[in-house]
């Protein structure tokens, strides 16, 4: 069991972004960073702008102050009261690379998730929300219209980077491993410590696994981007979303599924089951236990909170195709609304 540890250290240390893309874009801006010469405001970016707590007045505020004489002529931060405020943020964007792929397969997969219907007032509340706030590992809180709402972001996560996978099907960047890691090692750490008690020989599962995954391994990188080489060591994942990179704890357990719970004789069912393990693992984001007054709870760690406000839901809301089920209370319940609350304030 000490292999665990050792081995997600060595993933986390040997997973790289993609040469291709400019890393530092996506990188949060600091407070104390670059400020205007001429006014000393903090220069406005597309990184600092998203930065919480950068800016203290709403964007209605500061639209209403826009005005040429209270303008900054050098950085164009506008000026209210001795406050220097910078112009609203502007949306992060996402781009795609759209599959090209003939296979009868994908293009019925294709068609039956852009045919999806769900409720019109829950894919709204997903297209306008206003991210408020993580509460634990699988939920957060997000606000639209006047509605306060709680939103299982793990399930639509795994949704969102299931139909990324699908879209995307043979058009992914890579995520390159230098220095490769051996499958056998991964998958055997993962069964040591997650399934001890159904498998007996970690490390002969550990290689029927690797045999199944190199028989399909000319197949797994061209179309989803993950690659094994003939030594049995992983060298790629695929680039599902600019700005996130699989939580290196899932990639062993990933790896494990995706050699056993896939249906590799037919052509449709593979490709599902592969979208479906790509999906769970991307989804994952590193979490631990808190235990008060008996009560046990998974939180996640501050840098994936980062992740999910900066890069997950800006993602759900621009890219994601709600799923049918999306109103069972299970993705998106409603807590509250302004309305009720000033009612209840009145009373007070």
């Amino acid at each position: 069991r000490n292999h665990w540890p050792r081995a997600r250290q060595h993933l986390q240390a040997a997973l790289k972004q993609p040469s291709q893309q400019n890393v530092s874009e996506s990188q949060p801006t600091s407070l104390s960073g670059d400020r205007c010469k001429l006014c000393g405001s903090l220069k406005a970016s597309q990184s600092l702008a998203e930065t919480p707590g950068a800016f203290a007045a709403s964007r209605d505020a500061r639209e209403a102050l826009i005005d040429d004489d209270k303008k900054c002529p050098e950085c164009g931060s506008v000026k209210a009261d001795a406050v220097l405020l910078p112009p609203p943020p502007r949306p992060r964007k996402f781009e795609l690379k759209h599959t090209q792929c003939e296979y009868d397969s994908i293009k019925e997969m294709l068609e039956e998730l852009r045919a999806r219907r769900p409720r019109v007032a829950s894919a709204e509340a997903l297209r306008t929300h206003v991210y408020v706030g993580n509460v634990n590992a699988h939920h957060s809180l997000i606000q639209h219209g006047t509605k306060l709402s709680m939103v299982n972001h793990l399930l639509l996560s795994r949704e969102l980077f299931s139909q990324l996978a699908l879209r995307q099907f043979g058009e992914v960047d890579y995520l390159e491993f230098d220095p490769s890691y051996p499958v056998v090692d991964l998958i055997a750490a993962h069964l040591e410590a997650c399934e001890e008690d159904t498998i007996e020989d970690a490390q002969v599962a550990a290689q029927d696994a690797l045999d199944k995954l190199k028989a399909k391994a000319s197949m797994l990188k061209e179309y989803f981007g993950v690659g094994i080489d003939d030594d049995g060591m992983l060298t790629h994942l695929p680039v599902l979303l600019e700005g996130h990179t699989p939580y290196p704890g899932a990639i062993p357990g990933f790896l494990w599924r995706l050699a056993t719970e896939t249906e590799w004789r037919y052509e449709r069912r593979c490709f599902e089951d592969v979208i479906g393990h790509l999906g769970v693992c991307y989804a994952q984001l590193p979490s631990h236990e808190v235990v008060s007054d008996n009560f046990r709870e998974l939180v996640l760690e501050d840098d994936a909170k980062e992740t999910l406000e900066k890069v997950i839901f800006p993602a759900l809301k621009q890219l994601l195709l709600p799923p049918a089920g999306l109103d069972d209370d299970a993705c998106i319940d409603t807590l509250t609304t302004l309305e009720r609350l000033y009612r209840q304030f009145e009373r007070c």
